[in-house]
Order: structure tokens, then C-alpha cells, then sequence
């Protein structure tokens, strides 16, 4: 029955690599705080209408990080 069995650990790689996205420009304060800040993906970031509608409505403050160089 031994012969039988096969190792598979060699043959399954598996790659632990994370690969998260890239965060966007925009940082928004929830709830009108500083305690909670969300940065979104790049890309993902709600249009004007939206960021304003989050204020006026919850208080979520929208703000454009500075870039580092």
C-alpha cells in the first residue's frame, strides 16, 4: 500500500505572494472624524457628485493626498 502512495508536496507550488492594489490619490475621513479614514483603489475613487452627496448626507470628508517625490 506504501508504493501506492505519492508525495505531491514537491509538485504543488504554491505562490504565497500578496498582491494588493495600488491605493488611490483620495482618502476619505468617515462620519465627519479623524479616527476612520478608507483609502479606495486606484480607480475606484466616487466622482464629484458622489464625494459631495457623502458629505452633505454622513459627513465623509473627501481630501487629496499629497504625492511624495
Amino acid at each position: 500500500m506504501m508504493d501506492e502512495f505519492t508525495d505531491y508536496s514537491e509538485a504543488i507550488k504554491i505562490d504565497k505572494s500578496l498582491k494588493l492594489p495600488e491605493p488611490s490619490d483620495w482618502e476619505c475621513y468617515l462620519f465627519g472624524g479623524d479616527t476612520l479614514k478608507w483609502i479606495p483603489s486606484k480607480g475606484k475613487e466616487p466622482n464629484w457628485f458622489w464625494r459631495k452627496m457623502q458629505y452633505l448626507l454622513f459627513g465623509n470628508m473627501w481630501v487629496k493626498r499629497e504625492k511624495n517625490t
